[in-house]
């Protein structure tokens, strides 16, 4: 019984995906964005100062980097907040009263942008990204989130 269990075991790890721990990133940016095509976007000014525009206004914000190898890789973004949120849409879920955390993604693409809005109700103030890649802190940034004038 216990030597099926490890033959299993090794197929299932043989032909699920994996994923390289060391793969090479680089250009890390994060920045006011703008759509180039659907689910394509490019950096429009790379800023830590967002303006809380709303989604309906059409604005984004977001997170990008750059995979050379098109190594596949799986991400996530923590994103710190100074207070709670009112409601929560998007690709995040809730981790704890101040912290959200998108879904994790998987890709092989040469080129990664995630896009952000903000909802009615998203705080003002201080906020905190990171990015993890292949479960590893590859990025962070600290950003301020200001009224729109």
């Amino acid at each position: 019984m216990k030597r099926r269990l490890l033959v299993l075991l090794a197929l299932c790890l043989a032909v699920s995906p994996s994923f390289a721990a060391d793969c090479e990133l680089t250009n890390f940016r994060f920045g006011i964005i703008r759509p180039v095509s659907k689910k394509v976007f490019e950096f429009v000014s790379e800023t830590t100062v967002i303006p809380r525009r709303y989604k309906d206004s059409g604005f984004r914000f977001g997170v990008g980097f750059d995979n050379p190898n098109g190594t596949p890789i799986e991400w996530y973004e923590v994103v710190y907040l100074p207070s709670d949120l009112k409601q929560l849409s998007g690709n995040f879920q809730r981790t704890s009263t101040k912290t959200l955390r998108t879904r994790t993604f998987r890709a092989s693409r040469t080129s990664v942008v995630d896009d952000f809005w903000f909802d009615k109700g998203d705080p003002i103030g201080k906020h905190r990204l990171e990015l993890y890649v292949n479960n590893v802190l590859r990025y962070s940034v600290d950003f301020e989130v200001v009224e729109d004038k």
